[in-house]
């Protein structure tokens, strides 16, 4: 199988490739010693041409991705107007043996990839590929225009459960300069105009709301506070960072949102959400709870791969006595912190430093 994978939209790109990553595998786990990857600006023809006639070992397929090859074809009038560099030469004599080795045909356990190239645009090394019997042009075009922006964002929403309510900010949102420029009441035309239109920008900010809202709708000042800032990105990367035991990432995470605004109760509250949520799944890992349940345990965070991972990895290594002991010791710094024996902020460090050596701090 020969594929030229051409088209803007990364996150589709992305999922098409891990497609082609999962099949070439076929549930082996020896993905790694069957994927090649070729930085395609500099690629030579043998060298593909090596890679892809390589026999796969002990997995059903070899995947070949030669990435941006065809970028060296494309061109743009914009490209001249703007002095840029000269477009590429449009002749590849260098290339004739790739042109005949893939007409001769790869083996059906290879899957080659070719990426680069912007659909719409004159670009003769994909031209050439496709006269070659048995390749295939798969094309992502990118959302441009507002509607097919905004088409893309309440899809790729609803597959993440999340619902939006369209409504004026009901506060001040100073640190956002979405906000200062234009009053927004619509949050899929903000999110689309912070984004630029970008898929995979978009996908993140929606992975990042899912968790947020948890299940409520989602509104302007959701976007504001989540999609404009680093505060929401700095809570995980806190309590990540504190149960990971790493006391620096920890305490410079805290920094940076104390420096904002006084939110210890929030933060209060978060590590005690956090830290009941590990509790419940090294209770239910105890019991050998199948993974399925464990990820309803988990929320919204339990549809994602890597977060599930990480979380399952954090409740092993916490373990049910080491997250009480945890929430112990929060309820008794917000305690101490209330009835005036020590600094809010001051008990927070504390904590924090606390809660990070527990876990393992370094």
């Amino acid at each position: 199988m020969i594929v030229l994978l051409r088209g803007g939209d990364e996150l589709a790109t992305r999922r098409r490739l891990a497609e082609l990553k999962e099949e070439a595998d076929g549930g082996t786990g020896l993905l790694t010693t069957n994927l090649i990857q070729i930085d395609g600006k500099d690629a030579k023809a043998e060298e593909i041409i090596g890679a892809a006639m390589t026999p796969p070992f002990l997995a059903p397929k070899r995947l070949v991705i030669v990435d941006h090859f065809l970028d060296r074809w494309e061109s743009t009038r914009r490209d001249a107007d703007d002095g840029n560099e000269p477009p590429a030469p449009k002749t590849f004599v260098q290339y004739e043996k790739l042109f005949e080795a893939l007409e001769g045909g790869v083996p059906p356990t290879t899957s080659l990839v070719i990426t680069g190239g912007a659909p719409g645009r004159s670009n003769p090394m994909a031209t050439r590929l496709k006269k070659i019997q048995g390749v295939a042009e798969e094309v992502y075009a990118e959302p441009k225009r507002r509607d097919e922006i905004a088409r893309f964002i309440r899809e790729e929403a609803a597959v993440r459960g999340i619902r939006f309510r369209g409504a004026p900010a009901s506060a001040a949102h100073w640190d956002s300069e979405d906000w200062q420029q234009k009053r927004e009441t619509d949050p899929v035309s903000l999110l689309g105009s912070i984004t630029q239109g970008g898929t995979l920008a978009i996908a993140g900010e929606l992975d990042k709301l899912a968790l947020y809202a948890m299940g409520r709708e989602v509104t302007v000042d959701d976007i504001y506070e989540i999609c404009s800032g680093e505060r929401e990105t700095t809570q995980f990367v806190l309590l990540d960072a504190m149960q990971d035991g790493n006391v620096r990432d920890a305490l410079n995470a805290l920094a940076k949102l104390m420096a904002t605004d006084d939110i210890s109760q929030l933060l209060l509250t978060q590590m005690t959400t956090r830290y009941r949520q590990v509790a419940g799944v090294a209770s239910l890992l105890d019991s050998g709870a199948p993974e399925d349940e464990i990820g309803r345990a988990l929320g919204p965070a339990g549809n994602y791969p890597g977060l599930r991972k990480a979380a399952l990895a954090r409740a092993r290594r916490i373990g049910v006595a080491g997250a009480t002991a945890a929430i112990e010791a929060i309820v008794n710094a917000d305690y101490r912190s209330k009835k005036n024996e020590i600094d809010s902020d001051i008990a927070l460090e504390l904590l924090v430093i606390q809660l990070a050596t527990m876990s393992g701090g370094r």
